[in-house]
């Protein structure tokens, strides 16, 4: 061993002899090669655990008390109906039907507002600066909202988290009544304005109803539906009169027939059996016809043909005499819209 000790001084540099340690071990004393592993080990071991050690012993214990909020997620409404009145509805939407809003964010600033702190930290006894801030989580896509916040002891760390809850739930009560309040006061102006409306009204009316000597409002309001119920069908006779005479100046202008003729055809126009009797005459007067141009005149079809047509023109006489229209004008009408044969 000594000779080695003394081989290894021939090295001249510290890489050298370390490689030589680790190759060929040392002339150290085994006693002594074991303290220094030791002292070694205890050294390495007191840089590692010193600052655990300091950390444990000498930071403060604190316990965390953890509490969860459910916000509202539906709205309300309210309706009220009243007999001859009408009928009234409130509603108030939720806030969580707004994309663009998150009312999450609202409550966290105001349970971290120095108002809501401030009056934890008198519900639990304490200063402002030594209640802290509490820590408030947010979840996604939910309308729970999670709070954190630390004391001293077990017992600090529930009484801090039950101030919070009690000084939030009272901040938000009040204001929530400030904004009952304001809704309240606007309501009311509200209803001022339609109230004095509403007299102006009826002094109008209780004027106009000792000028015009009505006695009641049920006399005023036969006479109105009278006058509107008058004015209705005057307008409808206006519009069915018009309507025939656009009708007979059109026919006359169409068919170059008289004015007289044009009431007959008027006449003729709106019965329905006349004209199932015109339908049927046109048919045959088509059979006729191209009967006749199939056959010749004497074929046994175009007489039959013939015959069909003469007798339907006889039954359109018919009806129209006793439609009041002579023969001579149904003659003339019947020339006139071609279906003569």
């Amino acid at each position: 061993m000594t000779g080695s000790s003394d081989n290894s001084q021939e090295y001249e540099d510290l890489g050298s002899w370390l490689s030589y340690l680790a190759a060929h071990g040392s002339a150290m004393d085994p006693v002594v090669r074991r303290r220094v592993y030791l002292l070694t080990l205890a050294a390495t071991l007191t840089v590692l655990w010193l600052p655990v050690l300091a950390f444990v012993l000498l930071t403060e214990v604190t316990y965390t008390s953890k509490f969860s909020l459910i916000l509202p997620v539906t709205g309300a409404g309210q309706s009220l109906n009243l007999e001859s009145i009408g009928q009234a509805t409130a509603t108030s939407t939720s806030p969580f039907s707004q994309s663009s809003v998150d009312p999450k964010v609202n409550y966290r600033a105001i349970a971290t507002s120095k108002p809501v702190l401030k009056a934890a930290a008198t519900l639990a006894d304490m200063e402002e600066s030594e209640f802290g801030k509490p820590k408030i989580k947010l979840v996604d896509q939910t309308a729970l909202m999670n709070f954190e916040i630390q004391g001293r002891s077990a017992q600090q760390a529930q009484n801090k988290a039950n101030a919070l809850h009690q000084a939030l739930q009272h901040r938000l009560e009040n204001l929530r009544r400030n904004e009952v309040e304001e809704r309240e006061r606007y309501t009311n102006a509200t209803l001022d304005t339609f109230s004095n409306k509403l007299s102006d009204a009826q002094q109008r009316i209780v004027e106009f109803q000792q000028r015009a000597k009505i006695i009641s409002l049920d006399q005023f309001k036969d006479i109105t539906l009278g006058i509107e119920v008058s004015l209705r069908e005057a307008a409808a006779i206006k519009a069915r009169l018009n309507s025939v005479l656009a009708q007979s100046a059109s026919l006359r202008n169409s068919l170059g027939i008289s004015s007289a003729q044009s009431q007959g055809l008027l006449t003729l126009q709106h019965d329905a059996l006349f004209q199932q009797l015109l339908d049927r005459h046109a048919q045959a007067g088509a059979l006729l016809a191209e009967n006749h141009a199939r056959y010749g005149d004497n074929n046994f079809k175009v007489r039959d043909a013939r015959e069909v047509a003469s007798g339907l023109r006889d039954r359109l006489h018919e009806r129209a005499i006793a439609l009041g229209v002579s023969l001579d004008q149904s003659t003339a009408l019947l020339e006139a819209l071609g279906r003569d044969s």
